[in-house]
């Protein structure tokens, strides 16, 4: 009788160990709100699947970190308001405002970003936000930009989507002829080619450069300190390789200088107006006109122009 008590003992101790080893194990995932359709920072994909550049640097930090995350995804005003609830732990990112600091405790930033006004290409002359009062600026409901804008300048009107989507939708539609958005905001390529190439970069105008900020409910600061220290570990190079892969090289795609060869008609030369004319001119303004990227020729002989 006492070998069995005393086998029970033993065997209750080894399995008291082995569950209290698989204890951090068991630990709730990470709940991690995002916005479904900003991208290229935080969207979600045609397969469903949450991903981004932001999604992408948290996926590294919970490798970092040894956490485990699920990523939520939500319309924009859905998506604060699920943090507000305490149904996620955690918002992926967003701008930092004076109404959000009251409302939320911020990391520190991990991702920078710019945001513009995109304008048709009618209101290419437009250089100040000033200008656009007469019209209504698009801008989704609860972003950063309607706050920002309005410090900027008070009397500005706008309409309100629910949604990028439809924001966008409107915007196909002619409904609006300015609209808020973020960098790469047209590089989508689920975007309408028309609205890149009438809303081009060349006409846009920079409301401020931001950044992303995850965010938790007041006073969890606690996990706000867990959040620093696992971005502080993340690699450098791995980061700026990331932002590579979904912005680019160059950040700010204002335009790019194409190099050109005089007397090579009637590929390119130059005309009697003194403007770069030809075949391949031709087909390069094109491009611009569907990618919305601004082209400018630098003319010369061959060797300037390898040069």
């Amino acid at each position: 009788m006492k070998f069995v008590i005393h086998l029970i003992v033993i065997l209750c101790s080894c399995f008291l160990s082995i569950t209290g080893q698989a204890s951090p194990l068991s630990s709730e995932p990470l709940i991690i709100v995002m916005g479904e359709d900003s991208f290229p920072y935080q969207y979600v994909d045609n397969d469903g699947e949450p991903t981004g550049l932001l999604v992408d640097l948290w996926k590294e930090w919970a490798k970092q970190s040894h956490t485990q995350v699920v990523f939520v995804a939500r319309h924009w005003h859905e998506s604060l308001d699920q943090l507000r609830q305490g149904k996620a732990q955690v918002h992926i990112g967003m701008g930092k405002t004076p109404e959000r600091e009251q409302e939320f405790d911020f990391a520190v930033p991990i991702a920078d970003v710019g945001t513009f006004l995109y304008l048709h290409k009618s209101l290419q002359g437009k250089k100040s936000i000033k200008e656009l009062i007469p019209f209504q600026i698009g801008v989704v409901a609860a972003s950063s930009h309607e706050a920002e804008l309005h410090r900027i300048e008070p009397q500005l009107v706008f309409k309100r989507y629910e949604s990028r989507e439809k924001l966008l939708a409107g915007v196909a539609a002619g409904e609006i002829v300015v609209f808020a958005g973020l960098e790469g905001y047209l590089k989508d390529p689920d975007s309408s080619q028309e609205i890149a190439a009438n809303f081009p970069n060349t006409a846009r105008l920079q409301i401020k450069a931001m950044q992303f900020v995850p965010a938790v409910q007041k006073g969890n600061l606690a996990l706000v300190d867990k959040i620093n220290k696992g971005f502080t570990a993340l690699d450098a190079h791995f980061i700026q390789q990331t932002e590579r892969r979904w912005l680019g090289y160059q950040r700010q795609q204002a335009g790019i200088v194409i190099s050109m060869q005089l007397g090579a008609e009637p590929f390119v030369d130059l005309g009697v107006d003194g403007l770069p004319h030809g075949l391949y001119v031709d087909m390069w303004q094109l491009w611009s006109e569907k990618t919305g990227i601004a082209v400018d020729f630098i003319s010369g002989d061959m060797n300037s122009s390898v040069d």
